[in-house]
């Protein structure tokens, strides 16, 4: 073989991860990439265990003792039977401390390994799929140069550092949205029961990204059943597959939550913009500073694109989620409104999923055709902020390991 036929062979390789026989540039993309994502974590979470007051890191791992056995695990997240099953039921602090660390970055390279995954086949590039691993992993609002220590508050971030719960979910969330696209574009009894079932498990970890996105798929799935005018065997039998159990388990938890004797004594109450205004002074600037990159990215793509499945409905959930962050709050005992922020942790994960979404879309349509010249500048810029949003993501990471803060 000729030196020129093994050099194309290694480009195909790390650009497509296709070439017979030989795959080893694209095992050495992942497994940097799990690299960047263990380094990048270790540190931040090592940190945010130091100091309680910085994270929910170390409480939620306090909680998981009483929460497991009392058995109200089942109303929040997998995370507390994690700990307790890892920690072997004990009530040790120091016990504590690395399980978690342990969990998260393990959590934070599996979701980076799986967008690289799912992203570099559907871009047919290796490259892209680990360049949007990297961006999954530190992408964060664009930071705002009047308030550089201000990157986390007040805006919708697509990733979070300080809450376990979120964390934990992520990977599920991604693999739910994936079935949820599948289920729309094609509804059959094998995706229903493949979108019931992730569904159901993505809830369990954690329920605030499915309460946006069952709306919008269960509106979407009837739309397209009545235009392909199925069957109404056919078409309930489907959406009972898909949403009964799950309903099921959010009904469950909302009244182990919110009932008299429930794990949190609030309840839900329609209050617009009395939380979100508590953590920023400009709502406008923070969806600007939040969704620029999006924004521009989704502008980026050929037209037939933006109409894509994947695209409208990654688009949709993160407006029912944003609607949802904004408008719902829990009113405590007291009368006074909870700023804990609960219903913006749906919002968080929509946004990081439209993110992937839309880069996937603009790397598999660059790796098809050369951008038209109307395009070409449309993309720069959007190149150019989804960078910002990675800088950003680092300038913040910098922030935590110099102060012990998330909030920032």
């Amino acid at each position: 073989m000729s030196s020129a036929t093994r050099s194309t062979q290694l480009r195909e390789v790390v650009t497509d991860g296709t070439a017979r026989g030989i795959g080893l540039g694209t095992w050495l993309l992942y497994a940097g990439l799990a690299f960047v994502a263990a380094f990048v974590s270790i540190p931040v979470f090592v940190r945010l265990t130091e100091q309680m007051y910085a994270s929910d890191i170390m409480v939620h791992a306090g909680l998981a003792k009483d929460i497991v056995e009392q058995g109200g695990w089942i109303s929040y997240s997998l995370w507390y039977p994690l700990v307790y099953v890892l920690t072997g039921g004990a009530n040790d602090t120091a016990l504590f401390r690395p399980v978690s660390i342990v969990l998260l970055t393990a959590s934070v390279v599996l979701k980076a390994v799986l967008v690289m995954w799912l992203t570099s086949r559907f871009a047919r590039s290796a490259v892209w799929g680990f360049a949007i691993g990297v961006f999954s992993v530190l992408a964060m609002p664009i930071l705002n140069p009047a308030m550089p220590k201000m990157v986390y508050l007040g805006q919708i971030t697509p990733n979070v550092w300080h809450n376990s719960t979120n964390i934990l979910a992520l990977p599920f969330a991604i693999i739910a949205a994936l079935a949820a696209i599948a289920l729309i574009r094609k509804p059959e009894w094998r995706t229903a029961a493949t979108f019931g079932g992730l569904i159901f498990l993505s809830v369990l970890t954690k329920p605030n990204y499915a309460l946006a996105l069952l709306p919008v798929v269960g509106i979407a799935l009837i739309v397209k059943l009545v235009r392909a005018r199925s069957p109404w065997r056919d078409a309930f039998g489907y959406c009972a597959v898909a949403f009964m159990p799950v309903a099921v388990l959010l009904v469950v938890q909302y009244f182990l939550v919110f009932s008299s004797s429930g794990v949190r004594d609030a309840r839900l109450v329609f209050a617009p913009f009395e939380v979100w205004q508590v953590f920023s002074a400009n709502i406008p600037l923070s969806l600007v500073l939040s969704f620029g990159g999006a924004v521009l990215t989704h502008f980026a793509l050929p037209v037939e694109r933006r109409r894509s499945t994947a695209v409208v409905l990654s688009w949709l959930v993160v407006v029912v989620a944003v609607l949802e962050a904004a408008m719902l709050a829990e009113r405590v005992v007291g009368g006074a409104i909870s700023t804990d922020g609960n219903w913006f942790w749906g919002a968080y994960t929509a946004t990081f999923i439209l993110l992937i979404v839309l880069i996937a879309n603009l790397a598999r349509s660059l790796h098809e055709a050369r951008p038209t010249k109307r395009r070409v500048p449309v993309v720069v810029l959007a190149l150019v902020v989804l960078v910002l949003h990675v800088v950003s993501g680092i300038v913040y990471v910098l922030n935590v390991l110099e102060t012990g803060n998330a909030l920032v």
